[in-house]
């Protein structure tokens, strides 16, 4: 008997999940009940079990013009023969009579697996399997079985081997300063950027946009690299941790983690992540990877500035701040209230703040960005030339 002769017992024998019941005494199934059960249970069958026809098969065989009930199975009553077969009943709707059949067979099989696999989970789940957590509707992370909130493990997540690198430089908060009244947007920091990590020219981790000034004030060029926010929204919704913060302020991406599902895109409320979406040539040729470099990056992931905390382990400020000849880019510790720029001049972060009204983007977001603006009330350069009719700014 095969699994399509199983079919013929659903007429006639109710099946509870464990027991085979016939419900009506004059109905025969045909074929034998225990070979049907050891079919569903998944037990092998031999090739001559598996040829051997049923009953009803053999009746239609010696009456091919007189079709089928509705499920092509026996029904004999005191010796009677099929009585509910119907003359000029077709192929159609015997095939159509099977194929229900066989939905209604899936369904009771589905149902049972599903209930076993169910109760398999609930027995070997636990807190310490390594299962991949899923994002709440209110942003955060739990697991997927248990619904439960998911704690990060720094342990776990350190066994990239890159834990020196998560840690940061010890006693270190890193902060940079752009004065908005020394750009003049030549976009020099940008290509600065570019050339040393690799990107390409459309892709741009520190972006300068030409900004429509209020009334009766001037325009103003506006640089904007990724903020590493104190409390940044990318690092909360990251499902493998691959975005983080460290403790000497900088927020990095870790490559080998991401998985790029770019959650970190939709949750950063200034747009600064890129998502990788082909190879760059010649990336293959670059050094080993580090998050710290970023570099060679991986197709399926998101980047984006960095601080370049490289450099700064070798005491050099950020490609960006060497490349604005007009010192506009200031980057320094707030640990040690300073803050320095290319042409080797260093000022006091507090005091240069307080004196020129220093802001943060988008503060009230809550985000506490680590980089600061200096508003251009008296502007060092030609201002840009904007259109009346163009958008409030333009990259």
């Amino acid at each position: 008997m095969n699994r399509s002769h199983c079919l013929a017992l659903f007429e006639s024998v109710a099946y509870d999940g464990k027991n085979f019941n016939t419900k009506d005494k004059d109905q025969r199934p045909c074929g034998d009940v225990d070979d049907v059960k050891a079919i569903l249970e998944g037990a092998p069958m031999s090739d001559s079990d598996r040829l051997k026809p049923c009953a009803c098969q053999t009746e239609l065989n010696r009456q091919p013009e007189t079709g089928s009930n509705q499920f092509g199975c026996c029904k004999k009553a005191n010796g009677q023969s099929h009585p509910d077969l119907k003359q000029g009943s077709t192929r159609r709707g015997i095939l159509k009579a099977g194929l229900a059949s066989l939905a209604g067979f899936a369904a009771l099989m589905g149902k049972d697996r599903l209930h076993r696999a169910f109760a398999q989970d609930e027995t070997s789940t636990s807190s310490d399997s390594e299962t991949l957590p899923t994002l709440s509707v209110n942003g955060q992370l739990v697991d997927p079985f248990t619904g439960k909130p998911v704690e990060k493990n720094p342990e776990y997540h350190n066994r990239s081997g890159h834990s020196a690198v998560r840690d940061g430089i010890a006693n270190r908060k890193w902060v940079m300063v752009i004065d908005l009244a020394e750009c003049d947007g030549c976009e020099k920091c940008t290509v600065a950027c570019q050339k040393y990590h690799d990107t390409p020219p459309e892709r741009q981790w520190i972006r300068i946009f030409k900004m429509r000034g209020a009334p009766g004030k001037n325009a103003y060029w506006f640089p904007k690299p990724c903020f590493h926010c104190d409390d940044p929204p990318c690092t909360r919704v990251c499902p493998v941790d691959a975005t983080f913060k460290r403790q000497d302020g900088i927020v990095l991406i870790d490559n080998e983690r991401c998985i790029g599902c770019r959650f970190c895109m939709a949750a950063c409320p200034y747009s600064t992540r890129y998502f990788n979406w082909g190879r760059i040539e010649g990336n293959d040729d670059l050094s080993g990877y580090s998050p710290e470099t970023s570099v060679p990056r991986r197709v399926g992931t998101v980047e984006k500035c960095d601080f370049c905390p490289d450099m700064l382990r070798q005491g050099t400020l950020p490609h960006c701040v060497t490349a604005c000849k007009m010192g506009a880019i200031l980057f320094g510790d707030q640990n040690e209230d300073a803050v320095s720029d290319y042409k080797g001049r260093t000022f006091r972060l507090s005091t240069l703040l307080k004196e020129k009204s220093g802001y943060r983007y988008l503060e009230e977001l809550g985000t506490k960005p680590r980089v600061y603006y200096l508003p251009s009330k008296n502007p060092t350069y030609d201002p840009p030339v904007i259109d009346p009719d163009a958008a409030p700014h333009d990259g």
